[in-house]
């Protein structure tokens, strides 16, 4: 769906905004699409890469650690350059000192900002990574589709209307219905969130071995 679509069912068939002047504005509307794409995105996982140059990583002997793009929300594997996978350790796991040699495991940082990997690179390696990642353009009149599958584009109208409904709601009269909007919008993420495991667990069960589905 487009943008122009989904600020029509938005403001006629959710918000019942039908009187001019309208209560939103389109920039206000846009805005609060825009944060329910990006809320989508890191609540399921459902936008993954790994083709971009934000899921290459070129190692530097002795140097364990490297700041991740901050568009990556979770990194979901990373092979090294014979495609073997390493292993995901937690941070306990990793031995404090190993020396170095060629990398066979990794851990992340707090909010998935960085990555360490075990033992430390003794040489310049170039790793890839499947990565979770945020929406790569804001929509816009310029950029009018959103990146996550067509099926739930509606679903970010139900955390707009939800959002919208909320900070109009100065006497609790809309209060119900942005408790649906957002009951609706719950429901959606649960499945995206299968959605998610089994494409990856289709193609590639290991890719999968650390999700959850837990919220994020």
């Amino acid at each position: 769906m487009t943008l122009n679509e989904l600020l029509r069912h938005l403001r006629y068939n959710l918000l019942r905004d039908v009187t001019e002047p309208h209560l939103w504005g389109v920039d206000e509307m846009t805005r609060v699409l825009n944060e329910a794409q990006g809320l989508f995105a890191r609540r399921t996982h459902i936008l993954t890469d790994d083709s971009s140059d934000l899921t290459v990583l070129k190692l530097e002997p002795g140097k364990p650690r490297y700041q991740l793009d901050p568009r990556i929300i979770h990194v979901l594997e990373v092979r090294d350059d014979t495609g073997r996978l390493l292993m995901d350790r937690r941070r306990r796991q990793l031995p404090r000192s190993l020396g170095e040699g060629k990398p066979l495991a990794y851990t992340l940082g707090s909010g998935a900002s960085s990555i360490r990997f075990s033992p430390a690179p003794d040489d310049g390696y170039e790793y890839e990574m499947l990565v979770a990642r945020r929406p790569k353009k804001r929509l816009s009149m310029g950029h009018e589709e959103p990146e996550i599958p067509e099926e739930y584009h509606l679903t970010l109208c139900d955390w707009a209307a939800y959002r919208l409904l909320r900070n109009n709601d100065a006497e609790g009269a809309n209060a119900d219905a942005a408790e649906g909007f957002m009951a609706e919008w719950e429901r959606a993420v649960t499945e995206a969130k299968r959605d998610a495991m089994r494409w990856r667990m289709g193609s590639n069960p290991n890719a999968t071995r650390n999700w959850t589905g837990a919220r994020r």
